[in-house]
């Protein structure tokens, strides 16, 4: 009786012993699990911070809302001389060309529209919309070399200096039968005498 009840006992703490192992086993592949899933979410969530610091560099505002606007198929003078401007899919260039339409003429060049500054970046670096254009590379550089502080600025907000900058320097001319309307200014308009290839 004693022999089987040892046996038992022993059996019994086998077992015991299996079970223990097993719980260990899940318990350690749980937490490997856990800590694979925090990998996992920390990698994602500084994939997203660094794009989003990339989209802040190239001038991307998070504060106004952009809504993509359809690409038209247009030649060049055409999109240049219609009040909507189809090149670009930024809502805050659709609305300033807009709105450049209604405003009065004005030959001071302190004036200078967003649309106005627009095209003479485009002229100056020819490229068809300020999408192609980033803070870092292009605009930075250029304000470096025309000695304007375009630091902390958004890349609609450093355009316009830098456009009054290169008229100033005379690196580019604006063609005009008549005045010069500083606050409608078309791409076909804008002359460039020294080219950006020389600037930087």
């Amino acid at each position: 009786m004693d022999i089987v009840m040892g046996k038992r006992l022993e059996l019994f703490e086998k077992i015991k012993a299996l079970h223990s192992k097993n719980q260990q086993a899940v318990d350690q592949e749980a937490h490997s699990n856990k800590e694979n899933s925090n990998e996992a979410i920390k990698h994602h969530l500084l994939q997203w911070f660094h794009e989003k610091n990339r989209k802040i560099d190239d001038g991307y505002n998070y504060e106004i809302p952009h809504i993509p606007a359809k690409r038209a198929k247009q030649s060049e003078d055409s999109t240049n001389s219609s009040c909507s401007d189809t090149w670009s899919t930024d809502s805050v260039q659709s609305s300033e060309t807009e709105g450049d339409c209604d405003d009065e003429p004005s030959d001071d060049i302190a004036d200078l529209s967003l649309k106005s500054a627009r095209s003479i970046m485009l002229a100056t670096f020819k490229v068809l919309s300020l999408q192609h254009l980033t803070i870092r590379n292009h605009l930075l550089p250029l304000g470096k070399v025309l000695k304007v502080k375009c630091r902390s600025q958004g890349k609609y907000e450093m355009v316009i200096p830098l456009a009054k900058a290169l008229i100033d320097a005379h690196h580019i001319e604006i063609e005009s039968e008549g005045i010069i309307n500083y606050k409608n200014i078309l791409r076909k308009q804008v002359k460039v005498v020294t080219a950006i290839d020389e600037l930087l």
